[in-house]
Protein backbone atom coordinates (compact mmCIF):
# COMPACT_ATOMS: atom_id res chain seq x y z
CA UNK A 1 0.00 0.00 0.00
CA UNK A 2 2.68 2.45 1.28
CA UNK A 3 4.59 1.71 -2.08
CA UNK A 4 1.71 2.50 -4.44
CA UNK A 5 0.92 5.28 -2.92
CA UNK A 6 4.80 6.40 -3.29
CA UNK A 7 4.71 5.48 -6.93
CA UNK A 8 1.58 7.42 -7.28
CA UNK A 9 2.92 10.25 -5.45
CA UNK A 10 6.31 10.61 -7.71
CA UNK A 11 3.97 10.35 -10.86
CA UNK A 12 4.88 6.37 -12.02
CA UNK A 13 2.25 3.35 -11.97
CA UNK A 14 3.20 1.09 -9.03
CA UNK A 15 3.15 -1.71 -11.49
CA UNK A 16 6.27 -0.47 -13.46
CA UNK A 17 8.17 -0.37 -9.85
CA UNK A 18 10.78 -3.45 -9.35
CA UNK A 19 10.67 -4.34 -6.00
CA UNK A 20 14.25 -5.36 -4.88
CA UNK A 21 15.42 -6.48 -1.72
CA UNK A 22 19.22 -6.11 -0.20
CA UNK A 23 20.70 -8.79 1.68
CA UNK A 24 23.89 -8.05 3.12
CA UNK A 25 25.94 -11.24 2.73
CA UNK A 26 28.76 -12.46 3.64
CA UNK A 27 30.46 -15.75 2.23
CA UNK A 28 34.01 -17.38 3.55
CA UNK A 29 35.78 -20.77 4.86
CA UNK A 30 37.25 -18.38 7.68
CA UNK A 31 33.59 -18.45 9.38
CA UNK A 32 35.16 -15.63 11.86
CA UNK A 33 36.51 -13.24 8.72
CA UNK A 34 32.91 -13.01 7.58
CA UNK A 35 31.16 -12.48 10.95
CA UNK A 36 33.89 -9.58 11.13
CA UNK A 37 33.64 -8.39 7.79
CA UNK A 38 29.65 -8.20 8.46
CA UNK A 39 30.22 -6.13 11.96
CA UNK A 40 32.30 -3.86 9.99
CA UNK A 41 29.98 -3.09 7.39
CA UNK A 42 26.69 -3.18 9.59
CA UNK A 43 28.58 -0.56 11.44
CA UNK A 44 27.98 2.28 8.80
CA UNK A 45 24.40 2.45 9.04
CA UNK A 46 23.78 3.59 12.89
CA UNK A 47 25.45 7.06 12.44
CA UNK A 48 23.06 7.75 10.05
CA UNK A 49 19.76 8.55 11.72
CA UNK A 50 17.07 6.72 9.56
CA UNK A 51 19.02 3.32 10.31
CA UNK A 52 19.65 4.45 13.78
CA UNK A 53 16.34 4.58 14.17
CA UNK A 54 15.34 1.95 12.19
CA UNK A 55 17.50 -0.73 14.26
CA UNK A 56 16.12 0.68 17.72
CA UNK A 57 12.54 0.53 16.35
CA UNK A 58 13.13 -3.16 15.41
CA UNK A 59 14.42 -3.97 18.85
CA UNK A 60 17.74 -3.01 18.96
CA UNK A 61 17.98 -0.65 21.26
CA UNK A 62 21.26 -1.81 23.70
CA UNK A 63 23.43 -2.53 20.83
CA UNK A 64 22.61 1.21 19.14
CA UNK A 65 23.38 2.90 22.42
CA UNK A 66 26.11 0.78 23.12
CA UNK A 67 27.60 1.48 19.63
CA UNK A 68 26.63 5.45 19.81
CA UNK A 69 28.63 5.45 23.10
CA UNK A 70 31.56 4.42 21.44
CA UNK A 71 30.86 6.81 18.75
CA UNK A 72 30.76 9.60 20.97
CA UNK A 73 34.83 8.75 21.86
CA UNK A 74 35.46 8.71 17.97
CA UNK A 75 36.21 5.20 18.05
CA UNK A 76 34.32 3.51 14.97
CA UNK A 77 35.98 0.52 15.40
CA UNK A 78 35.10 0.08 18.72
CA UNK A 79 31.56 0.54 17.92
CA UNK A 80 31.76 -2.03 14.66
CA UNK A 81 33.13 -4.34 17.76
CA UNK A 82 29.82 -3.52 19.53
CA UNK A 83 27.57 -4.87 16.99
CA UNK A 84 25.54 -7.72 18.23
CA UNK A 85 25.79 -11.24 17.14
CA UNK A 86 21.93 -11.15 16.98
CA UNK A 87 21.91 -7.58 14.93
CA UNK A 88 24.31 -9.33 12.73
CA UNK A 89 21.93 -12.25 12.12
CA UNK A 90 19.12 -9.95 11.95
CA UNK A 91 20.37 -8.04 9.50
CA UNK A 92 22.83 -10.25 7.04
CA UNK A 93 23.57 -13.69 5.76
CA UNK A 94 26.62 -15.18 7.05
CA UNK A 95 28.61 -18.37 6.37
CA UNK A 96 30.54 -20.74 4.80
CA UNK A 97 29.90 -21.14 0.79
CA UNK A 98 28.03 -24.31 0.99
CA UNK A 99 25.79 -23.09 3.51
CA UNK A 100 24.98 -19.92 2.11
CA UNK A 101 24.28 -21.29 -1.05
CA UNK A 102 21.37 -23.55 0.35
CA UNK A 103 19.76 -20.57 2.08
CA UNK A 104 19.64 -18.96 -1.59
CA UNK A 105 18.57 -21.64 -3.11
CA UNK A 106 15.70 -21.72 -0.63
CA UNK A 107 15.16 -18.64 -0.59
CA UNK A 108 14.58 -18.53 -4.48
CA UNK A 109 12.09 -21.02 -4.51
CA UNK A 110 10.24 -19.26 -1.84
CA UNK A 111 10.34 -16.07 -3.89
CA UNK A 112 9.20 -18.01 -7.29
Amino acid sequence: MRMAHGAWMAGRRPEDIAVTLFIPTFVSNDHAAAREAARRFLATYPPIPFYNNAFRRRGFASEIERFNEALGHGNRLEGAARISDRLMDAICLIGLPHAVASIWRRFGRRAS
